[in-house]
């Protein structure tokens, strides 16, 4: 076994031990952004690059940048993030993890403001991409075009503001207001309210459909992964193997299902886990590495590609931007799909435009992501800190494999920060107004 192997079994064991270690005696740590992407690339590229590890060596012209990418960078990031904002933390999420249900407080007004911007931005898209040329249209009608129909109905659309528009309503409008409806669903459901239960279950799941029109597989998981973290958060993280599994089944069933439908086979339970097994799994924890280590052999083999690889950076600079994911999807993916991305992390992609010496700049930006405390600790109303905290801890996956700059507009972190504030000036500005009501009717009556 070389040493090559050997650092990184060592990395990857050492994060996980320390991962575990925060997961059994410092829980409240895993509502922090940095620690949810260390999280996150810890399952998704770390393990899969220690088990690949020797093939690795020999694909690689130059393996140790790739050691240092892909397990120093969680392991050294793990160690600094534990002491920033540490106490504030804590502090935060002892007012969500200590509430129940029944205390938390949704106004109305809150809700009706999210449903009102998700309803809008979906009839515009509607007004544009007709529901028969929607990807999920196709999964369920046309299989066969699903494909061409889930690229042109959102990524390949010539209108920019509505390409953005979606994206926002997919990553943070659907799953703020999804948190905040199950809430109340299970409020009523808690009173025996069955009847007024059914609005905001039906609300919920228009909105799972709203995320799912242009028929990826990934955007309902999501939502359904946004509501069961904030549920764990509410009920004090509690680790139990069955809850786990069948939560793990949840989420990543809808993208099983999705797949199968889209490829015109027939549902039955053999077919469901062979799809599981086969394709979401390897998807999910194979893949993220995979286009890491393109990205990276890219780079060693053709030259870094400096400012260009990064869009917004190279409008800034003047230069030519490039698109570099579906540059090397091209070049790598034993598929083919002329708009195909190879999307990877921003550690890997930056290195293949700068060299290791933007494993510095990697790993200043992870632990900035923690300044999102400083915003949650100004949200008052309980109820929708904790839709802002799932829903920016899902937003937050999207580090695994995605540019930096594309996760905070659109992956929806920065977007979570500023409507949850505002949801959250709303509510309280109802709150003021009735406050101020009941007084001016004691003086009246006084």
């Amino acid at each position: 076994m070389s040493d090559f192997v050997i650092f990184n079994w060592f990395f990857c064991i050492s994060t996980s031990l320390l991962l575990g270690l925060v997961i059994w005696r410092y829980r409240f740590l895993i509502i922090k952004p940095s620690i949810i992407v260390i999280v996150f690339f810890h399952f998704q590229i770390q393990w899969a690059a220690a088990v690949q590890s020797g093939f690795i060596e020999e694909y690689l012209p130059h393996p140790y940048p790739f050691l240092l990418l892909s397990q120093v960078f969680p392991f050294l990031g793990l160690m600094v993030s534990f002491f920033i904002m540490h106490k504030r933390t804590e502090k935060i999420y002892s007012r969500i993890s200590g509430e129940t249900i029944q205390s938390l407080d949704v106004k109305p007004r809150t809700l009706i403001f999210l449903f009102v911007l998700i309803v809008v931005i979906v009839s515009i898209y509607l007004s544009f991409v007709p529901l028969s040329s929607t990807g999920i249209y196709a999964i369920l009608l046309e299989p066969l075009q699903s494909t061409s129909a889930r690229e042109s109905s959102l990524k390949l659309l010539d209108n920019a503001i509505l390409r953005y528009s979606f994206s926002l309503l997919k990553s943070a409008l659907a799953p703020l207001l999804s948190v905040l409806a199950i809430v109340i669903f299970i409020k009523y459901i808690k009173k025996r309210k069955i009847l007024r239960s059914l609005l905001p279950l039906v609300i919920f799941l228009l909105t799972l459909i709203a995320v799912m029109l242009p028929g990826a597989r990934l955007p309902g998981g999501i939502l359904i992964l946004t509501i069961l973290l904030a549920i764990f958060i509410l009920y004090h993280m509690p680790i139990r193997p069955v809850y786990m599994f069948l939560s793990f089944l949840l989420i990543l069933g809808l993208p099983v299902l999705i797949t199968i439908f889209r490829e015109g086979q027939e549902l039955n339970p053999l077919v469901f886990f062979d799809y599981l097994k086969g394709g979401i799994l390897e998807r999910t924890f194979v893949v993220p590495m995979k286009t890491g280590l393109w990205h990276v052999h890219y780079g060693q083999e053709l030259g870094f590609v400096g400012a260009a690889g990064v869009p917004k950076l190279a409008g800034l600079l003047g230069v030519d931007p490039i698109n570099l994911s579906n540059i090397i999807y091209l070049k790598y993916s034993p598929y083919y799909l002329y708009s195909g991305f190879s999307n990877t992390s921003f550690v890997f992609a930056y290195y293949t435009c700068f060299g290791i010496g933007s494993l510095i700049f990697s790993l200043l930006g992870l632990w900035a992501l923690d300044l999102a405390i400083l915003v949650f600790d100004k949200i008052r109303n309980n109820a929708i800190l904790l839709a802002a905290i799932a829903s920016m801890a899902t937003s937050s996956i999207a580090f695994a494999s995605t540019m930096y700059t594309t996760v905070l507009i659109t992956n929806g972190f920065l977007f979570i920060l500023i409507i949850g504030f505002i949801l959250d000036r709303i509510s309280d500005f109802s709150l003021n107004a009735r406050t101020k009501l009941k007084k001016n009717e004691e003086i009246n009556h006084g």
